[in-house]
Formats: C-alpha cells, sequence, structure tokens
C-alpha cells in the first residue's frame, strides 16, 4: 500500500445520501507512514489523518482513528466530528485488538524508495527509524534535512561548514570565508594605505606606530604644553623634535617640580600603609592594604609619565647642570625663562638669576633623587612581600584543587557503593520484584514539568545466576501515553552471567500497579518477541525498554486505591515454566 505523503490532503467521501470534503493537514497526525508488504488496509488507516492507525481508538460511530489525531481534532471543546459520516463524537475507545494487529504485521521502511532496505514488523519500526541510514536528519551547519547517509558528504560541502582559513588559522564560515580575508584576517597581506608597503593586516597598528613615516603622530609634549597639537608626519615630528628642545626641557622642568611635590604628598599620606603592608606575609589584607596598592599604582603610573617624556627628548635628556643653565641663561630663552620662575626677585641681576636658578635645580634634583631612593626601596620591599602572598595563593589554590580531586573521587565512590549496596538490600532472585514510589504526586509533578521524565526501579533477577532485569516508569506518560496515562516498562540488564544465559529472552513478563484497597490491579502481560533487540543479549549497560504506553489511564488514579500515603506500588512478574 503506498501512503499520501503531500501536506495536504483533500479527501471525498461519497454515500447514498451526502457528499463531504475533508480538508486535512496530515503532518499534525502522526500515524504510522510506513509501507506494509501485504493486506487489506482497509480497516486499519486512521480517518483523520490517512495514515497507518497508531494507538487505535473507536468512535461512538464504529471508525478509527489514532489517539494523538483524536487529541488534535478535538481541541478545547472536547468532541469532533467524524469525517466519514459527520457524526458528532465526544466519547472515544481503545481498540486494543486492532492495535495488535497492526504491531504484528510486517512492513518496509518509510525510505524504500531512497534505498533503505529494512523489513520487519510494526512494533519494530520505531527502533529502526532511530539508527535507519535514509531518514532525514537536519545539518548541523546549515540547518537542512539531509539523508543521514548523506549527511557526512552534505557536511564536507556545506557552505555553512567550518574552515580554517590559511592565512591566520581561524575557523571561519566557508561562505564567509572571502570576505573574513578581504577584510578582517590579521594574516593577509595588505598595503599600507600611507606609504604603500606590503604588511600583514594584524600588523598594521604596530607599523603605523614604528615604522610608517607618513602615519600622523602627535608631539609626545603636547599634554604638558607643547603648541603643536596637531598631528605630523614622523618625519615633521623629527624636525620639530629637534628645534624645540629648549621649550619641551623648560615644560618637562616645570613638570618634574609638580611631580615632586605629588611624590612627596603621596609619600608622606601612605608611609604608615606602605610600612603596613610591607609585613604582609601569608594572608590577604584589608581596606588598609587596598589603599597602599591604590597608592604605590598613583606613584608608578606618575613615574611611568615622566620616563616616557624624558625618553622623548632623547640626548637632550642627558645634558648637565651647566648646559641647562647656559639655555636657560641664553637670551633666546630669557623670556620663557621669566615666566617659568617669576617668583624669583626681579631685581636680581642676570649672573643672580643664574645662580639662583642653578641653586634650585640643584636643591629639587637632590629632593627627587631622595625621594626616588626612597620610593624604590620601599616599592621593592612591597614587591617582593607582594610575590611571597603569590605565591602563598598559589600553593593554596594548589591544595584547594587537589582536596577538591579527593572529594570528588570520594563523592562518586560513596555513590557507587550506596548504589551497590541499595541493589544488595533490595535485590529479590526469585523473578518477582514489588517497587514502592513514595513522595508520588511531587515526583509525577516533576515528570509533569519535564524536571524527571521517568522513574527507574531496583534490579532483580530470575536466580542468584539469573537474568538481571528492572522497570522504567513515566509518571505522566510516555510517547502515545504522554498526559494522559502511566506508561510502564521491563528493561532487561547487562548482568555478571549473561554469557552463561539462554538468549534472546522468551519469558512471559506480567506488570501491575497494585489496588492498595486490593480490589482491582491493574494488570498487563506480553510475551516477549524475539527478534526484538530489547530481548537480545545486552551490549550495554541496559537494552531499550519493552512494555505498555497506556498501561494505566491517570483518571483511575483518583477513583481507585492506587495511591495511598503518598505511596504506589508496582508489581512485575517473570514467568520462569515458559
Amino acid at each position: 500500500m503506498e501512503l499520501c505523503t503531500k501536506k495536504w490532503l483533500y479527501i471525498l467521501c461519497l454515500s447514498d445520501l451526502w457528499v463531504k470534503v475533508v480538508f486535512a493537514d496530515i503532518t499534525k497526525m502522526p500515524g504510522y507512514r510506513i509501507h506494509l508488504e501485504e493486506g487489506n488496509t482497509k480497516d486499519i488507516v486512521c480517518v483523520l489523518c490517512l495514515l497507518i492507525l497508531r494507538a487505535p481508538v473507536q468512535t461512538c460511530c464504529g471508525h478509527r482513528c489514532c489517539l494523538s489525531c483524536v487529541k488534535e481534532k478535538r481541541g478545547s471543546s472536547g468532541a469532533f466530528f467524524c469525517p466519514v459520516d459527520g457524526t458528532e463524537v465526544t466519547e472515544v475507545f481503545p481498540d486494543r485488538f486492532v492495535e495488535r494487529e497492526i504491531l504484528n504485521l510486517r512492513c518496509k521502511c518509510t525510505f524504500w524508495q531512497s534505498g533503505c532496505t529494512w523489513t520487519g514488523l510494526v512494533r519494530e519500526y520505531e527502533e529502526h527509524a532511530s539508527r535507519c541510514n535514509f531518514i532525514n536528519v537536519p545539518c548541523g551547519f546549515c540547518g537542512k534535512d539531509i539523508p543521514k547517509s548523506r549527511l557526512e558528504e552534505h557536511a564536507s560541502q556545506c557552505d555553512q561548514r567550518l574552515e580554517s582559513c590559511k592565512e591566520c588559522g581561524e575557523r571561519v564560515r566557508f561562505s564567509a570565508l572571502r570576505k573574513h580575508q578581504q577584510t578582517t584576517c590579521p594574516g593577509t597581506k595588505i598595503k599600507c594605505s600611507l606609504c604603500g608597503k606590503d604588511i600583514f593586516r594584524g600588523q598594521l597598528h604596530a607599523h603605523l606606530e614604528r615604522e610608517c613615516n607618513e602615519a600622523p603622530v602627535p608631539c609626545p609634549f603636547a599634554k604638558i604644553g607643547c603648541a603643536a597639537t596637531r598631528p605630523m608626519k614622523k618625519n615633521d615630528k623629527r624636525k620639530h623634535m629637534e628645534n624645540a628642545q629648549l621649550n619641551h626641557i623648560t615644560y618637562l622642568f616645570t613638570f618634574t617640580v609638580e611631580l615632586g611635590q605629588k611624590l612627596s604628598q603621596l609619600l608622606e599620606s601612605g608611609a604608615a600603609s606602605v610600612s603596613g603592608a610591607a609585613g604582609v606575609s601569608g594572608a590577604a589584607g584589608g581596606s588598609g592594604a587596598a589603599l597602599d596598592l591604590m597608592d604605590v599604582e598613583d606613584i608608578t603610573d606618575t613615574i611611568t609619565e615622566v620616563q616616557k617624556y624624558t625618553h622623548a627628548l632623547g640626548p637632550a635628556s642627558q645634558v648637565s647642570s651647566k648646559r641647562v643653565r647656559k639655555i636657560v641663561s641664553d637670551s633666546s630663552a630669557q623670556q620663557s625663562s621669566n615666566q617659568m620662575f617669576a617668583s624669583l626677585p626681579s631685581d636680581l641681576p642676570s649672573s643672580s638669576q643664574d645662580n639662583a636658578l642653578s641653586k634650585e635645580m640643584h636643591e629639587i634634583s637632590d629632593k627627587l633623587t631622595a625621594i626616588s631612593l626612597q620610593f624604590d626601596e620601599k616599592f621593592d620591599r612591597l614587591s617582593r612581600n607582594f610575590d611571597a602572598l603569590k605565591d602563598s595563593l598559589k600553593m593554596l589554590e594548589k591544595k584547594f584543587a587537589t582536596a577538591d580531586d579527593v572529594q570528588r573521587n570520594i563523592a562518586v565512590n560513596m555513590a557507587d557503593l550506596n548504589e551497590r549496596f541499595d541493589e544488595l538490600e533490595n535485590a529479590n532472585y526469585n523473578g518477582v520484584l514489588v517497587w514502592s514510589i513514595t513522595n508520588f504526586m511531587k515526583k509525577r509533578h516533576d515528570a509533569i514539568v519535564g524536571k524527571s521524565n521517568s522513574l527507574y526501579s531496583p534490579f532483580f533477577y530470575t536466580g542468584p545466576h539469573g537474568y538481571k532485569m528492572r522497570l522504567r516508569a513515566y509518571l505522566n506518560g510516555d510517547g502515545m501515553g504522554k498526559g494522559t496515562h502511566i506508561s510502564l516498562f521491563f528493561v532487561i540488564c547487562m548482568g555478571k552471567y549473561d554469557a552463561l544465559l539462554p538468549w534472546p529472552f522468551k519469558h512471559r513478563v506480567k506488570l501491575m500497579m497494585l489496588d492498595q484497597d486490593r480490589e482491582k490491579d491493574t494488570v498487563e502481560s506480553f510475551k516477549p518477541d524475539p527478534t526484538s533487540s530489547s530481548f537480545q543479549r545486552p551490549k550495554k549497560s541496559m537494552n531499550i525498554a519493552s512494555g505498555c504506553p497506556l498501561f494505566m489511564s491517570l483518571s483511575l488514579l483518583d477513583t481507585q486505591g492506587y495511591v495511598k500515603d503518598d505511596t504506589v506500588f508496582f508489581k512485575c512478574e517473570v514467568d520462569m515454566s515458559i
């Protein structure tokens, strides 16, 4: 049988009395999209989605639909009209007989025309679909749906794949690789727009600062008084630095005087804090230590600024005090020197002015030298103690990291021991498990909000050297039972003695939810399908669970005695006589 896979479908329904057109969006109606090998499919097609029935239910007018299609069609009104005869449907009934018939039919994969050769029972189809190489899966780069068998090939050619740039090694999407190399790649060679030299884009900033003679640069003394505030080419800057040496020395001298005053104030106000910080050996300081570091940083920044200006002077910074006195007394600088030292008496002769200036410069120089030595001594002491503190902190970090690793290992080992202890304490070896779930309402709420979808029971065994098993319960349902039923599944687990046991597992399994009023237990039983991977010898810790997604309707929880003292009981019996 071929099933229509178009998104929108018009169906013409004929009878002796009426003609009706049904309009359906079958992408929202989740029946089985499979190809049956043989048999009449007239009675196993959903009248709503026109696909093979999944969890079939029967309407009051005798037609069959998928349970999920009914939910979709009902919406908030709670009723819908049958598309075959127009009857208003307010109630549906599970059709277990048809469900068993469908699950035992043989079918091909949905993608058989694309090349998939799988055939099997309908009940095995979902397991196959999860690993079918012809199913469409989204590309991790572009998001397009690609057949699984072609995904690797597509990924190697996808425009959105990540490629390493050959110039810089950065990972960039293939579609943007050319633009990256043209605009932002630091490893691509470009021409300097000012001098025309070929350089790497990542080195452009350093080139403009250090090499390019055409790059505009400001005078380094513009911030402390130089009138040349506009950027100039490097050749022009060199000429300016040569011609303005006198003015630059004057600006630096004034700035140094102000620096001396600032250093004196900082050292006087912070001496106590620096001394206190010098005594720190193994622990982090408080607010006083924080103040010390702020003062030290302020002093360091100021000295760095002076060094920058001194370096900018070049050979001029090595001028002796005699040369300074000669420059200051020079007629071309007389006006500037008078402005800079207006505090000196105006009636002194020129030689007296020169001597006074020389004496003042020597005093300032000596004072700066003393302050610098004092600062260097205290700063070195603080730096040594700070380095010792950093070493201590590193050692503490290593110890804490080691302690964390030990604690994690202990936690893992304890969890493993607790799990083994619980397993030994609760294990049964007669093929029967009675599983109590306490705090049921909270755990069911966690399942509803998606915090914890399922719970696993303790392990139980068919004998001391028998099969290892457990149950898995979805308190808010799973698959077709989600939101309406409790789903209960049986799981074969990897055991120590699997090599000695017959496979596949063939024993009948009975699943029960116990009525604590002892009136009517909910019971489902099944005989394992020997072809299903759920009952083969486990290759991992657990096989795929198999059981009843529609085990018990949630509506029965409040009408019978299944929940007492916020506790429910599940029971599983494995019939070893079969």
